[in-house]
């Protein structure tokens, strides 16, 4: 397969394989009846068989290495995670299948956070799938879907047609009764809206922990927001048009009737579309997205790009509850798919490390940092341009330890570029066009690196901004 795919994709190749091994199998048996004819036949059977054994042999030599998965279980621990970072009787949203299958595998196979109903956005436009989801199954009480099956039968509310006339938000309740109305069961409905609102009961959610007491005045008394252009094809006219299929259909009528009595979480790993523009609302607390009644302002943070950070509920999961430590085995193979996901928990710990600096909470950012890096050392997960976000954050920590670690950890990530420079500096003539963006990429990191440390000497005392010094020599000679 083509890089890059979001998993090992062998399968595509089954019917190739089948179709090259009959031909393999016509043409070792043509050249057994050729020597047959000069040669002693069972001689032949037993050259033939050697010969041929080769052939896999080599494969296995050749291949193993990267094709061993023994010992290699973090897909089931990232799906553990994914269902621990759920409350009871959770409703969860994922999108795609590599959100999804490993899930399912914990429920189906070994029974694990049954509890918790996972609803599939690319599955739910499937009228069965709704079936399925509004019945109870295992632990997991249905889904609140109000519409019944007339409504969403296939054929029936495929799309929903939505139009920016409209302006002021309006109560996403009385929007699906015009969903619902009658009219709509043999077309696909149309509203005049894309803006929503639902209330909230403040009482309710204090009691049920969607919030905890200490961020009780941060409770809005309604969620507010509009579909997101960015999330949902559009197409320009004079009122904006927004196209949604029935999965999202059926997302705004859990939304409209859950009562925030059951916690709703979308998995992190999905794209802005899975969010319906509810992303301000979103809490991290852990690898999920929790729907809260709490209006995040846009920070200008580093990592979080969506909604805000539960620090405290964040850092329990990170360093108590879920292990990564697999990816620190030096034995275990790592493909392309799994090293990517690696970012994506640098990402998180650098999102908890920000918030718990803003807390003031120097030595447990510190120590988010310390761990983030026990699990993805740079012998298993190579540094990245991320990494230097992350030796930021230990600098702004502003303690000895912290710069010492922050000065650590640029030193090694300039040591890692300039081999890479000097690899990337062997190709020359036409062949020098195939790295010139990797190489281009990484003059850019020195250059970010020299002038950020510079920036950081601004804000240090005088003893820990000469710690920097030396950061700013190793990369003084490709400034730009």
């Amino acid at each position: 397969m083509y890089a890059y795919q979001p998993r090992e994709r062998d399968y595509a190749f089954a019917a190739s394989f089948y179709a090259f091994a009959i031909w393999i199998g016509l043409g070792v048996y043509a050249i057994y009846e050729w020597c047959k004819k000069y040669f002693n036949p069972s001689a032949v059977a037993v050259a033939s068989t050697v010969v041929c054994l080769s052939v896999p042999t080599i494969l296995v030599a050749q291949n193993w290495d990267d094709h061993d998965r023994s010992k290699r279980f973090l897909t089931r621990e990232i799906a553990k995670s994914f269902l621990d970072g759920c409350d009871p009787n959770a409703i969860l949203f994922t999108l795609g299948d590599n959100d999804t299958f490993p899930l399912w595998y914990l429920q189906e196979v070994e029974g694990y956070r049954t509890d918790v109903r996972i609803c599939n956005l690319s599955l739910m436009s499937a009228d069965w799938y709704i079936d399925l989801s509004k019945r109870k199954v295992y632990d997991g009480e249905p889904v609140p879907i109000r519409m019944t099956k007339e409504m969403y039968q296939t054929g029936t509310r495929d799309y929903l047609v939505a139009i920016n006339r409209i302006k002021e938000p309006q109560n996403l309740k009385k929007v699906m009764q015009e969903i619902y109305k009658p009219e709509n069961n043999k077309r696909d409905p149309m509203i005049n809206t894309i803006h929503f609102y639902i209330d909230v009961d403040k009482e309710k959610v204090l009691k049920n922990g969607t919030v905890t007491p200490e961020d009780a005045d941060k409770i809005v008394d309604r969620l507010v927001w509009k579909i997101s252009n960015k999330s949902i094809h559009s197409t320009n006219g004079r009122d904006t048009t927004m196209i949604l299929s029935k999965a999202y259909i059926a997302m705004m009528d859990i939304l409209a009737h859950n009562n925030w009595e059951r916690p709703i979480y979308y998995v992190s790993t999905t794209s802005d579309e899975a969010y319906l523009g509810l992303n301000r609302y979103l809490q991290l607390e852990g690898l999920v997205y929790r729907l809260v009644p709490i209006a995040f302002e846009e920070d200008n943070s580093i990592a979080i790009a969506t909604g805000g950070v539960n620090a405290d509920i964040l850092y329990d999961r990170l360093m108590n509850k879920y292990d990564y430590s697999q990816f620190a085995d030096s034995t275990i193979f790592l493909s392309e798919d799994y090293t990517r996901l690696a970012v994506n928990l640098k990402i998180y710990f650098l999102g908890l490390a920000e918030a718990l600096i803003k807390e003031g909470k120097m030595d447990s950012a510190i120590a988010a940092l310390d761990k983030c890096y026990e699990w993805l050392p740079a012998y298993t997960i190579p540094y990245a341009g991320l990494d230097s976000y992350l030796a930021l954050i230990y600098v702004t920590a502003q303690t000895t330890d912290g710069v010492e670690k922050g000065v650590k950890l640029y030193s090694e990530i300039i040591d890692q570029v300039f081999l890479e420079n000097a690899y990337y500096r062997k190709f020359t003539k036409n062949k020098a066009s195939y790295v010139s963006r990797d190489l281009s990429r990484n003059m850019n990191l020195l250059n970010e690196i020299h002038y950020r440390c510079q920036y950081l000497k601004m804000s240090l005392d005088e003893n820990l901004a000469k710690m920097l010094d030396p950061i700013i020599e190793k990369t003084a000679a490709y400034v730009q």
